[in-house]
């Protein structure tokens, strides 16, 4: 993830933290790299994924996770190891992208 410094200076993220502390600030700084991932033309799917996870917004993620089955995005063979992917495991939909992938049953 990007500094506060990279995505424009440190008044946002700075003041973020100051006034309610880092989960808020980290999730604004999360923000702000997706808001960057979307206005590219083709972002990579899966470090979109990744920064919707990120920025608190599980479905997206897996939206965009069974978008990169069809087009075999090589992140998804991280997806049963990688923590950042944590919050996505309890739901019912993350069981069956790990099924599209053709990995056995968790």
């Amino acid at each position: 993830m990007k500094s506060v410094e990279e995505l424009g200076g440190t008044s946002g993220g700075l003041q973020q933290y100051r006034k309610h502390g880092y989960e808020v600030a980290s999730t604004w700084m999360a923000r702000q790299q997706l808001s960057g991932l979307l206005r590219q033309r083709q972002p990579d799917l899966w470090e979109l994924a990744n920064a919707y996870v990120a920025a608190g917004m599980q479905n997206e993620a897996l939206d965009t996770l069974f978008r990169g089955l069809p087009v075999h995005e090589p992140g998804l063979l991280q997806v049963r190891v990688d923590p950042d992917l944590d919050p996505l495991r309890g739901d019912p939909r993350y069981a069956e992208l790990v099924r599209g992938i053709g990995f056995p049953s968790e």
